[in-house]
Order: structure tokens, then sequence, then C-alpha cells
């Protein structure tokens, strides 16, 4: 008689094997031939923690579940590693929407849930810098695990949304500078090669990285629903591999360009607190959110750092000020009161 669960000295299985090296055909051949859908290894992981541990998994929770309906098992979704971690935690971390929703819909308990702790959040991910689709994937991704857990009930707190921006940090998400000219966009290479590449008929690269940051906003966020619905790629580029022969630098630029605009919402939703207790509640909140609203993510990011007590209050009054020579007349006027308080 065949034992398909059959454990190697670190405790794996064929199933964990199979799950590991996304062999889909064997796991699912194993279920069926009756593998243990919750064994565990040494490490204590479960094959639903190896499915959220992987970083390209994002559709394979979906049918590990199906099949276990199928043969009318109970899979452990609220199980944990020897370090404690459920695979929800692991599916946040590992930035897997698709498989966070997964989880929640077949009863990962959300009351009990702790966000991912700073160290391996993305940690999976090696980085790519000269892919601005894997980059905005990674943003992407980000963001909406965390706006996942928060439409099913979670309440995302400042620690939370520090872990995420301290991941655009380490991946060089910020946009360091803000004329695009200096960042190499209008060269010619990079303007001939960008214009190829198509995000949808009537919009390359290119028009993407000029267009108005807001109507940018809007064109990126509904290519993430796009993406969320197939669980693909972010844009698909028919020929991706034109970027290659551009400029590290450029391209970094470009990437970081994208992201920042991807992800302003979220930076100025949670810096506007911060921000507050900054000028001690003496500015309007309007003009608060005027000012904020001019100021790069990486500048939030530091406003943000200041409640947690990891940034001191000179760098934060710095980044007060930062915007009074490139905001319009209203938002300078506020900008001056700041100073002034």
């Amino acid at each position: 008689m065949l034992q398909v669960d059959t454990q190697d000295n670190t405790g794996q299985t064929p199933l964990h094997l199979a799950l590991e090296r996304d062999h889909k055909k064997l796991a699912e051949t194993l279920l069926r031939r009756g593998a243990d859908e919750n064994l565990a290894n040494a490490k204590g992981n479960s094959p639903l923690h190896i499915i959220c541990w992987k970083n390209d998994g994002d559709d394979l929770a979906a049918l590990f579940f199906k099949i276990s309906d199928e043969l009318g098992r109970l899979v452990q979704v609220d199980a944990k590693d020897k370090k404690g971690r459920t695979p929800l935690q692991l599916a946040v971390a590992n930035l897997l929407p698709h498989t966070v929703d997964v989880l929640l819909n077949y009863g990962a308990d959300l009351s009990s849930f702790v966000f991912p702790a700073e160290w391996y959040f993305g940690k999976s991910y090696k980085p790519y810098y000269k892919d601005i689709n894997f980059n905005l994937k990674l943003a992407s991704g980000a963001l909406d695990v965390a706006k996942h857990l928060e439409k099913r009930g979670y309440g995302l707190d400042l620690s939370d949304a520090l872990t995420i921006m301290k991941f655009f940090a380490k991946r060089e998400f910020f946009e360091k500078s803000i004329d695009l000219d200096e960042c190499g966009f209008n060269n010619d290479m990079f303007s001939s090669r960008t214009k190829r590449l198509l995000i949808n008929p009537n919009l390359s690269l290119y028009d993407l990285i000029w267009l108005p940051s807001e109507e940018a906003a809007k064109v990126l966020a509904s290519r993430a629903a796009i993406v969320r619905r197939r669980n693909s790629g972010y844009f698909e580029f028919p020929n991706p591999d034109k970027m290659w022969y551009m400029p590290k630098e450029t391209l970094q630029a470009g990437s970081a360009h994208l992201c920042e605009i991807l992800s302003g919402r979220f930076f100025r939703r949670w810096a506007l607190d911060p921000f507050l207790e900054l000028t001690h509640y003496r500015l309007p909140i309007l003009c608060c959110e005027m000012i904020i609203k001019e100021l790069k993510n990486e500048d939030l990011y530091h406003i943000c750092l200041t409640p947690t007590g990891s940034n001191n209050n000179n760098s934060s009054e710095k980044n007060l000020t930062k915007c009074s020579n490139k905001t319009p007349a209203r938002a300078k006027k506020c900008s001056k009161k700041a100073k002034i308080l």
C-alpha cells in the first residue's frame, strides 16, 4: 500500500515537497490519494503554511481548499508553526491578497490576528530593480493585504502601517526627485521604449509617467483591480525585455515614481494624525491636509515615525516646512503658520 504521508528527517511529506516546488497536479493527486492536509513538518509547517509562505502561490490556497472540500476534509486554518505564526500571518507577510481572502472565507480567526513583524514582511521577495511590473506588484500587494484585512473588520493601526512603510523604504520605493527631467524620463532611449510599452490601446507607460498624479493614480487603481481579478502580472507588457537596456538609475526612478503615485493616498491617510500632533493641533485640519498633499511619501513616512519615538523633533520640523518652496499659495500660507507654531 502506498504510504503518502511518509516523512523524511525534517518531517517533510511528499505533499509538503510538491507544494514547495509548485507541482500542483502532483499535490492534487496526493490529496486525493489520502495525504494528510494538516500534517506538520519539524518546523511546525502544515501544507497550508507552505502554500502561504510561497510568494508565487496566490492561487494555490483556493485549489487546496477546493480539493479538501470535495473530499470532505477539514483544514486547520488557524494552525501555528513553531514560531507561533498562522497561515493568515504568512499570507499577509508574503503580500498575497487573494490568499488572505480565501483564508478568511474558510474561517481564519481575525479576532486574534497579529500583523506580521517588520523583519519578515515581504522578506521572501528578492530586489529586482529592472522590473517595474514586479515592483508595482509588490507595492500593490503590500497595500492590498492591508485593505483586505480592513474590509473584513481588522483594525489596522499606525504600527501596522509603519511596517508597510518600512517595506517601501527598504525597497527604495520612495521617489527622490519631483523633476521628471532630472530622473532621465525625457532621454531618447527611455522615451522611445516606454512609448512602445502599452498599458492599454490608448495609453503607454511613457504617457502614464507624465500624467498628473491624480489621473495616474486612477489608472493604477483601475489596473490593480484587473490584476486582482486575473491574479496576474501588473501591466503584462508585450515586450518587457525592452526595459533591460535602460540605465539602472532611470528604471529605479520610474519604478519609484509609479509606486509613489500608487501608495500616496495610504501615506497621506496615516500621516494626518501624527502631523496634527506635531503641530499641537493648532492648525485647521483642512490646512494640514493641504500641506500633507504636497509632501513626498518619504516625508510622510518620517512624520509617522515621530509619535513612536523613532524620529526626533528637529527632523520632523524640517519635513513640516519642506513644502514651503513647492506648494500652491494657500498651502504656503499654512506652511508659514506651521513654522511660527
